[in-house]
């Protein structure tokens, strides 16, 4: 049976059966679909024009990530070098610290940015190492107690005897979480207290389980929870919390960040294997689930998280080198040459005042064509390059 095409239209053969169920008809049946073929179209462009949008979006951050490290960095760079000098006054450190300080927020307000991208790009992968976690949690304690000590509040760390002291956990993205969590205690806490908890959950687990673990042995639970005693969050801002340039209406009082540190906190307890949950004022609130009652006394807020993590061995962290200032090479070395090529007139600057005194031989080059002319007869053991000469293929 033939049935006549028309656009817009879906066909459909159906049979009319006798009484011994033999088919005596079959009829064409159409139906108009033309208003469902053109919102599927009106779809399909939608979604083109949404990966379009995301694609310029990511190379808008790349190219904007470029533009801004780059003075950034001979801020921070000339900063450190200036601060190494023994014959400043005390207001002049002052003065360069406040510097530093500022130039490295706005630097972790463009590290915000670039990270939300790369997570919803689905870039951002785990990068674990071993550490000492008492020495990683008194770093971070170190960070905020002379803010906490100005503010007068109570700055408390606490670490339970049965957490592992060596772990295997990805440093710099818990350091990031906490800091961006205890941060927000301080700045939300006029009085009384802030306080970080690290217990070991599975033990605990164990133990009220009342059974042996069955466990990888080699790997535990930790269990991390900021408490502070501020003004809190209120029960409807929970569920938004956590969402992009959302800030709580105490964020919105004192005027400081981008509403992304807690969306970015939360990804990255989600790549490490964890989830947060916040409670305040009685209510607890997890990302993807239905408010609860919280019964327990819960002044100020706490944000809590359990991250799996592995145990590490003592001996070889102990034996990793601890991180020193470089002041000049070893007796007896060759004189090492060195050409830096950089555009940029400030970043070269800062290289040749960095290496110079440390003992290399240093000479300069503002692009790629005077490189070359000068690595013929200079012939330099090393060569820094500025990123925009090396991808253009300079040298």
């Amino acid at each position: 049976m033939l049935v006549p095409k028309c656009v817009g239209t879906q066909w459909v053969n159906r049979g009319i059966f006798d009484d011994s169920g033999c088919i005596v008809e079959l009829q064409a049946v159409g139906r108009d679909i033309s208003a469902r073929k053109k919102v599927e179209a009106e779809l399909e462009r939608a979604k083109e024009a949404a990966v379009a949008a995301n694609l310029a979006k990511s190379t808008f951050l790349a190219n904007m990530s470029h533009e801004l490290r780059t003075p950034l960095n001979a801020i921070l760079g000339f900063s450190q070098l200036m601060n190494q000098d023994t014959n400043l006054l005390t207001e002049q450190k002052e003065n360069l610290n406040i510097i530093q300080r500022s130039g490295e927020h706005l630097l972790s307000l463009i590290n915000q940015v670039l990270d939300l991208s790369k997570v919803e790009a689905g870039g951002m992968t785990l990068s674990e190492n071993n550490l000492n976690l008492h020495h990683f949690l008194a770093e971070i304690e170190d960070i905020f107690a002379l803010k906490a000590n100005d503010q007068s509040l109570h700055l408390r760390f606490e670490c339970a005897a049965d957490v592992p002291k060596y772990i295997c956990a990805d440093e710099v993205k818990l350091r990031q979480v906490l800091i961006n969590f205890i941060s927000n205690a301080v700045k939300f806490t006029s009085s009384g207290s802030v306080s970080l908890e690290v217990k070991n959950k599975q033990v605990k687990a164990q133990s009220e389980a009342g059974t042996k673990t069955t466990n990888n042995p080699q790997s535990t639970t930790i269990t991390f929870e900021v408490k502070d005693t501020g003004v809190g969050i209120a029960a409807e801002e929970l569920e938004n919390l956590f969402k992009p340039f959302v800030q709580t209406a105490s964020g919105q009082k004192v005027q400081q960040g981008t509403g992304l540190g807690l969306t970015i906190s939360r990804q990255f307890v989600r790549l490490m294997g964890g989830e947060i949950t916040v409670i305040s004022h009685g209510k607890a609130f997890t990302p993807g689930m239905p408010l609860k009652e919280f019964l327990e006394d819960t002044t100020g807020t706490t944000f809590k998280f359990d991250i799996p993590v592995g145990i590490a061995d003592a001996s070889a962290i102990q034996n990793q080198p601890h991180s020193r200032r470089v002041v000049a090479l070893a007796p007896n070395q060759p004189q090492y040459r060195i050409l830096v090529v950089d555009d940029r007139d400030y970043n070269r600057q800062l290289l040749v005042k960095l290496l110079k005194p440390v003992g290399f031989e240093v000479e300069e080059a503002s692009n790629g064509i005077e490189a070359l002319e000068i690595w013929d007869s200079y012939s330099p053991h090393l060569i820094w390059m500025g990123h925009e000469n090396a991808r253009y293929g300079w040298v």
